[in-house]
């Protein structure tokens, strides 16, 4: 990014963080000695042999969560279905406002999600609806999150889950949901099971996707840094 902060700067609304408090933490960071370098991309601007040329003696990884998950239901690729990430980026840093008059569904029921249906409001949005698997009492998003977008006039349709995205005429989010039977097995892991037959269509007009998040580590491999079998950085426990 253009500027320090990583996801606070992009992603957190600024209703929940002002950026000049944001700004007084990085200031007191630069103050202690610490140079922050920006627009600075992995294995474009520079690698890890780089720096470590540059006499760098110990690396510490904290790429984050920056990439957003879909749910792999027919239709997401189409016009008019946005994700997370990029949506509270576009709002936060360009000030980015909807068209008029849209409904807007969102799927997922976590803070991002929350973050998401709360930030669609002050982009303009005519009406925002939530679709998420959990029931009320498994949301994962925090309790006052979910009552300050009550408050605001947030629709929440629980123990839903996505099947597919439709076009009808002119409104493009139409979001064919399915019931959820249960988010959790038995084993207690996330494991959504759904009573197929039992189907509602929420109209729309643009849905967003938060779903969750997912690490861009692509460049890793090829800088002699391993990945484990998840995708996820392989490291020695007891040398980190």
């Amino acid at each position: 990014g253009a500027a320090p902060g990583g996801a606070m700067m992009d992603y957190i609304p600024i209703y929940r963080l002002p950026r000049e408090l944001l700004m007084k933490d990085v200031e007191a960071i630069t103050a202690l000695g610490v140079e922050i370098k920006v627009r600075q991309e992995l294995g474009k601007d520079f690698t890890i042999a780089d720096l470590k040329k540059q006499g760098y003696e110990a690396i510490l990884l904290s790429m984050g969560l920056p990439l957003s998950r879909t749910p792999r239901v027919p239709g997401e690729d189409m016009e008019g279905v946005l994700l997370a990430l990029p949506f509270l980026q576009s709002v936060n840093l360009e000030g980015y406002r909807l068209p008029p008059n849209k409904t807007i569904i969102v799927v997922g029921g976590g803070n991002v999600a929350i973050d998401v249906a709360r930030s669609a409001l002050r982009a303009g949005a005519a009406r925002v609806r939530m679709v998420c698997l959990e029931a009320p009492d498994e949301m994962p998003a925090t309790p006052r999150e979910i009552e300050e977008a009550k408050e605001e006039g947030i629709e929440i349709n629980c123990s839903w889950g996505p099947k597919q995205v439709m076009a009808r005429g002119d409104r493009l989010g139409v979001l064919e949901c399915k019931k959820v039977r249960a988010v959790f097995d038995e084993q207690g892991r996330f494991n959504p099971s759904f009573y197929e037959e039992q189907c509602t269509l929420i109209e729309g007009d643009i849905i967003i996707m938060a779903i969750g998040q997912a690490t861009d580590l692509k460049m890793l491999p090829g800088m002699g840094v391993d990945l484990n079998e998840r995708g996820q950085l392989a490291f020695n426990a007891a040398t980190m």
